[in-house]
């Protein structure tokens, strides 16, 4: 359709129109059932059935994938189903309404109404934090509002030690769902500032290793991707990735192990090292390789809103949780 249908489609959509919304669903099925079942990761066991993905590429999964649905997902997918009717409300006719929907159900906001229903619904609590004691839970629900640590101490009335090993327990259960990102939002800090690379952009480290829930949605599509890039490298390309982002050695400590011991000695050749900042560079150049071939395969992959900020935190992310090869 064109911009002017879609306008006239996501009107009709808008106005609740029986038919519009029966088309509507059957355009966004995939990704509403898509976003509930991750929602939803590791809690479908039993009393399912199954959803087949129309169109699994977008999603980079095999023909044929097929979906887990319970009562919780299918729920879930309602839910997600009415927030596109509420985004088709505010479709301008700028893109194509099925890349405007997409777009806007797979953000950050949209994650965070996601946890504000649940929450205030139905006084939801990850899985695991519902394993933890009654201490943990108040923590919890302080540290999903924001709360500061020191709010938090004197409001529970605990000690330093005491939250200590509450946020420990706490963070360690959110990590293993996939989480964190509730109570310990994802930010940018620079990550050096020296001049900028030429074609290579402006270097930044990720602070937190751990990407938002949403993001996680991204990486899941691109994962065999980083996979396959990753295994084209050369050992010595990848080795220097894990000990910056897997080892989270520093650039200072990296020169100086390449420096000293004679085992690293070529590296220092390879990758033109005199250096820390030379190191630096060299990682640039490694990722900056990376999401050059990310950009040309860009298309065969589900979300085109990757910049390099976001590819450099999934990298990351990556290297910690999923790649823990040494590449000695």
């Amino acid at each position: 359709m064109s911009h002017e249908e879609d306008k006239k489609f996501a009107s009709k959509v808008c106005k609740r129109d029986k038919k519009a919304l029966s088309e509507f669903y059957d355009l966004i099925s995939d990704e509403i059932f898509y976003l509930a079942s991750k929602y939803n990761y590791g809690r479908v066991k039993d009393d399912y059935w199954q959803y087949e993905l129309k169109d699994p590429k977008k999603f980079h999964k095999k023909k044929g994938h097929k979906i887990r649905v319970n009562d919780a997902v299918a729920d879930d997918s309602l839910w997600f189903f009415e927030e596109g009717v509420k985004k088709a409300c505010k479709y301008e006719g700028v893109a194509p309404l099925i890349n405007f929907i997409t777009f806007t159900l797979f953000r950050d906001w949209t994650r965070k109404n996601y946890i504000r229903h649940k929450t205030g619904i139905t006084g939801y609590l990850p899985k695991l934090i519902q394993e933890l004691s009654d201490s943990h839970k108040e923590v919890f629900k302080l540290l999903a509002q924001q709360k500061t640590k020191e709010t938090i101490m004197i409001k529970l009335d605990i000690s330093q030690v005491e939250y200590a090993g509450y946020y420990n327990d706490i963070e360690k259960a959110l990590i293993k769902s996939n989480m964190l990102d509730i109570i310990r939002p994802f930010q940018f800090i620079e990550l050096s500032s020296g001049t900028r690379q030429k074609d290579e952009g402006e270097a930044y480290e990720p602070r937190s290793s751990n990407i938002d829930m949403d993001d996680e949605l991204l990486l899941d599509t691109i994962e065999d991707f980083i996979t396959e890039e990753i295994d084209r490298l050369l050992n010595k390309e990848k080795r220097l990735l894990m000990l910056y982002w897997g080892k989270n050695i520093s650039a200072k400590k990296i020169f100086s192990l390449f420096n000293k011991n004679e085992m690293f000695s070529n590296y220092m050749s390879i990758f033109s090292i005199k250096n820390e900042k030379d190191v630096l560079s060299a990682i640039g150049k490694v990722e900056y390789k990376l999401y050059t071939a990310f950009n040309k395969k860009r298309e065969d992959l589900y979300d085109s809103t990757i910049d390099r900020k976001l590819f450099r935190k999934i990298l990351k992310h990556y290297f910690i949780y999923i790649d823990k090869n040494e590449y000695k």
